[in-house]
């Protein structure tokens, strides 16, 4: 559990719940099926339980904190502050990350045609990237920095979704468990699982009171839970093509596949966040767990190359929002 977080209170909780409703009771109106799962804080987050759901249930408990979330250009509320990130005595990704992409693709699901390839490749190119770089002057408490990052294993589920139109966050999180147990994949501080959902498909997190377009504002996030084996650290990510609009905001795509850029931004967003932040007890902002570096810097972009991008990682071109950098109190595309 990380350290100097509490519970919500009661009347917190209630408030919360009260709102979860009336997001539930819209979703049903428009036809969503979703089953009750318990609210947690947005910012100071749970360890309230989230049973298992199916045979695929992640065991463990959840982190006591809700890290981020990548939210819809001008649709969430949030408190970044243009001031620089602090440390909160925690981890971070020090030294290589190691990524995880898992494709949550039923059969008759629809991903646009660059979609897993770019999110593949770009997973390549960022560890080497002046960006990523960026993150090394985000230390934890012995000085040790992240320092690279690396593809190291990917996993197509073809799978039908437990629920539709709408997933959980506890769904997501099994899924994760999934895809470890059949491709052996183990937990740790510097592994980071992403899951990817097709078109049409939105998911809910109690914790941020949101869900993903069509029926909120949340474009992403980034969360964690513990098991015997250590933590586990997940970012799920809805597919950006249900509302480019929200999730996006701009009509360029460099590499000619304007869903799979927008998705690539995304995950941007969420990595970026994971390694500096973890397990909510790293690195932010004086507004809280939505003043991670990725936070201060939404939507803002660097000036476009000849591709319509504003980097280029190993020759491949790509729109990336800028991160926060704590030595120039401000948002760069290479840093520190």
């Amino acid at each position: 559990m990380a350290a100097g977080l509490a519970l919500p209170s009661q009347g917190v909780v209630t408030a919360m719940a009260k709102q979860l409703q009336m997001s539930r009771g819209q979703l049903l109106r428009m036809g969503a099926r979703l089953s009750l799962f318990p609210l947690l804080a947005l910012t100071v987050v749970a360890g309230l339980l989230m049973g298992p759901s199916s045979a695929r249930a992640a065991s463990g408990r959840v982190l006591t904190a809700a890290p981020g979330a990548s939210w819809a250009l001008g649709g969430a509320l949030r408190s970044a502050t243009t001031s620089n990130v602090l440390y909160h005595g925690g981890p971070v990704m020090a030294g290589e990350m190691q990524v995880y992409a898992i494709f949550l693709e039923p059969a008759g699901s629809f991903v646009s045609s660059k979609f897993n390839m770019l999110i593949k490749r770009y997973f390549r190119d960022v560890g080497d990237s002046g960006l990523y770089a960026n993150n090394g002057q985000y230390a934890d408490t012995s000085g040790q920095a992240p320092a690279g990052a690396e593809l190291a294993g990917t996993f197509v589920d073809r799978s039908a979704y437990p629920s539709t139109p709408v997933l959980q966050d506890s769904d997501i999180r099994n899924e994760v468990t999934h895809a470890m147990s059949v491709e052996g994949w183990t937990p740790g501080i510097t592994h980071l699982f992403f899951v990817y959902t097709a078109l049409n498909e939105s998911i809910c997190v109690a914790f941020f009171g949101s869900c993903s377009p069509p029926f909120g504002s949340m474009c992403g996030y980034h969360f964690g839970f513990r098991t015997p084996g250590g933590v586990v650290l997940y970012a799920g990510m809805p597919y950006a093509g249900n509302s480019l609009a929200q999730c996006y905001g701009l009509s360029v795509s460099p590499n000619r596949d304007v869903t799979a850029d927008a998705e690539v931004n995304l995950t941007s967003h969420e990595q970026m966040e994971s390694v500096t932040d973890p397990e909510a007890s790293g690195w932010f902002g004086p507004g809280g767990l939505t003043d991670e570096i990725a936070d201060k810097c939404l939507g803002v972009f660097g000036p476009l190359n000849a591709k319509g991008g504003d980097v280029y990682f190993k020759g491949h071109p790509y729109i990336l929002q800028e991160e926060w950098d704590n030595a120039v109190s401000g948002c760069v595309l290479t840093g520190p």
